[in-house]
């Protein structure tokens, strides 16, 4: 593609992990048109549902997000506002969202910095009240 505001092309590389992974059990996923990391989570909890034979939603609408590493850690994603708004207006009452404290670091860059939890709190009661 031309790079904008150059007379120069250029390319876009994305570095992932490439793995399957294969259970005794057998396990049903079809991500339809969902695509990307962020909900890495939420496909988890309907596996574990699955394989353990348990309601865990107990029948409730629940939306979520996150990323989910091999080890089983949730990382945090960008733009929850915006899935906060989109769970809401599907009709979901509980909405899981990752918190991940910040760092040191990070709230020296970044001082007023949000885990995604907290701008889930905040856009849930701009939305709701």
């Amino acid at each position: 593609m031309k790079l904008p505001g150059t007379n120069h092309s250029g390319i876009g590389i994305i570095l992932t992990d490439d793995f399957s992974v294969k259970t005794k059990i057998p396990i049903k996923v079809n991500p339809g048109d969902v695509g990307g990391p962020s909900g890495g989570l939420m496909f988890a909890l309907q596996i574990y549902s699955q394989l353990t034979g348990e309601n865990i939603r107990k029948n409730m609408n629940v939306a979520g997000t996150g990323t989910i590493s091999p080890n089983g850690a949730v990382g945090e994603i960008g733009g929850i506002d915006k899935k906060i708004i989109a769970a809401k207006n599907n009709g979901a009452k509980i909405f899981l969202a990752p918190y991940l404290k910040p760092t040191k670091s990070v709230l020296k860059v970044e001082p007023n910095h949000k885990t995604n939890y907290e701008l889930a709190v905040l856009t849930a009661k701009k939305i709701c009240s």
